[in-house]
């Protein structure tokens, strides 16, 4: 019995049944589509993360394009016509100035009044409107005598004309291109409506300018606005 070999009992494997396969096949297609599920999702949501950083990349661009590309058109006023712009310039002693040569003339009133505006020793320019009349609507006058014997002569005369010149309304110290000036204003109430004057009276290298001009319309205004000292 020693001698005879001792039998060892064969192991048979055991195999699996059908339905442990099936559940480790399904098993392992379920990870498989987990996984693939998982990388789909990843794919996607960068997509749609590198969609969105690039649309709000683009969109200043965009804009900046857009306002770039478009056209601006400046506007600009048009401009105002000058209404003095056929206007001549008169150059007088010491002085220049422009007129509307078409509504008012030139005329030497020395010659015609040696006393204009009571002024015996002055010598006076002055710009009347064209036509038989001859209404003088501006006038220069130059004069050796000082402002205050001017500015007297001047009121003497007025009064001494019996109200046919009008009267002292307003007598007001004012500057006139610079200097010191007296307006000297009247009033002639004769006339309907009622025709004003004013007259400034300035000095400059010792000679006295007496500027009277009658209030019409802005014509009168604008030749004063244009007078000029030369010297």
């Amino acid at each position: 019995m020693d001698n005879q070999e001792q039998i060892i009992p064969q192991q048979i494997p055991i195999q699996p049944s059908e339905l442990q396969q099936n559940i480790s096949s399904n098993t392992s297609w379920l990870r498989i589509l987990s996984i693939g599920f998982s990388l789909v999702s990843f794919c996607i949501a960068i997509g749609i993360g590198g969609y969105v950083l690039g649309t709000r990349k683009n969109q200043p661009a965009s804009q900046s394009q857009n306002i770039s590309t478009s056209p601006t058109i400046a506007q600009f006023p048009s401009p105002t016509p000058d209404p003095t712009a056929n206007w001549k310039t008169y150059t007088g002693t010491g002085f220049t100035l422009k007129y509307p040569s078409e509504d008012l003339e030139y005329i030497d009133l020395t010659s015609a009044n040696p006393s204009y505006q009571g002024l015996k020793n002055a010598n006076c320019s002055g710009f009347q409107t064209t036509g038989a009349r001859g209404d003088v609507l501006f006038s220069v006058c130059i004069a050796p005598d000082s402002v205050d014997k001017v500015l007297s002569d001047m009121k003497n005369y007025i009064v001494q004309a019996g109200g046919s010149l009008g009267q002292i309304i307003s007598e007001n110290k004012i500057e006139f291109n610079k200097y010191p000036a007296t307006e000297l204003v009247t009033e002639n109430k004769t006339y309907k409506p009622s025709l004003k004057e004013s007259c400034l009276i300035t000095s400059k290298n010792s000679k006295t300018y007496v500027l009277c001009r009658l209030f019409i319309n802005q014509e009168e205004e604008l030749m004063l606005s244009f007078f000029k000292f030369i010297q």
